[in-house]
C-alpha cells in the first residue's frame, strides 16, 4: 500500500520543527531522513543521547510515530547504522569505535558502492569475493590502489569509518540546473521529449565530471 503523501509531508514537518527546535544545523536526505549537527550543544539539551530521545518524543507526542535516531561523529557511520541496525531505540557508535563497529557489515551496505557510478566498483569486489568490511580493513592505500584505482581512497576511508563531508543546510546542498525557454512556446511532444533527453545528458555529464551520481 502506497504511503499517503499528506501524512508524509504533515510527518516531516513535524520532524523538521522538533529538529529545528534543538539544532540549526540540519540536512535534509529525503522525506522523514536527516541529518543533524549536534556539536556545541551539549549544554543546552544534555548529551548528544538525549537529544535525541527529545527528538523522538516530539515526533511520537505529536504524530504517533516512533522515530529512529543513529548518533557516529559523522554521517558515514550514521547512515551505516541506520542501515543495518534494526533496533527501535537510540543507538550511538561511540567516538573511536567506528572500525570495529564497521568490520562485520557488508561493503555494498556503503552508499557510495550502490548505484550506477559504482558497477566497476561492484565488479571488482565479486571477483575478488570480498563482502564484509573486515576484508579491506587491515588493507594499506597502496594495496588498494593496485587493485581499486581511483576508488581506493575512499575505500580506504570509507572501511576506517572517516567522513569528513558536512551536514549541509538545505539552500547550501550542491545542485546541478540546466534550463530551455522554448520561443516561440511550444507543445509539440518530439520537440518537448529531445530536449529534456539533451539536458538530461548535460546533467548526467556534469555529475560525472564531478564524479558524482544520482541519488536514488
Amino acid at each position: 500500500m502506497a504511503p499517503s503523501s499528506l501524512k508524509v509531508a504533515h510527518a516531516h514537518q513535524v520532524l523538521l520543527s522538533a529538529i529545528k527546535s534543538v539544532t540549526p544545523l540540519w540536512e535534509p536526505v529525503r522525506p522523514g531522513h536527516v541529518f543533524l549537527d549536534l556539536s556545541g550543544t551539549s549544554r543546552l539539551f544534555g548529551s548528544t543521547c538525549d537529544t535525541a530521545v527529545r527528538v523522538e518524543r516530539e515526533m511520537a507526542r505529536c504524530t504517533g510515530l516512533h522515530a529512529v535516531a543513529r548518533i557516529s561523529t559523522n554521517k558515514l557511520v550514521a547512515q551505516m547504522a541506520t542501515t543495518v541496525l534494526t533496533s527501535s531505540q537510540v543507538c550511538e557508535v561511540c567516538p573511536g569505535s567506528e572500525p570495529n563497529f564497521l568490520r562485520p557489515l557488508s561493503i555494498s551496505a556503503f552508499p557510495g558502492v550502490r548505484g550506477p557510478q559504482a558497477v566497476s566498483l561492484r565488479s571488482i569486489l565479486a571477483d575478488l569475493n570480498l563482502r564484509i568490511v573486515q576484508d579491506l580493513a587491515d588493507a594499506t592505500l597502496d594495496a588498494l590502489e593496485s587493485v581499486f584505482g581511483r576508488w581506493a581512497i575512499r575505500l580506504y576511508h570509507w572501511v576506517r569509518g572517516v567522513d569528513s563531508s558536512p551536514v549541509l543546510l538545505p539552500d547550501r546542498l550542491p545542485t546541478v540546473m540546466r534550463l530551455c525557454l522554448f520561443e516561440p512556446d511550444t507543445v509539440e511532444w518530439p520537440c518537448l521529449v529531445g530536449e529534456l533527453s539533451r539536458l538530461t545528458d548535460q546533467v548526467c555529464h556534469e555529475l560525472r565530471r564531478h564524479d558524482t551520481s544520482v541519488i536514488d
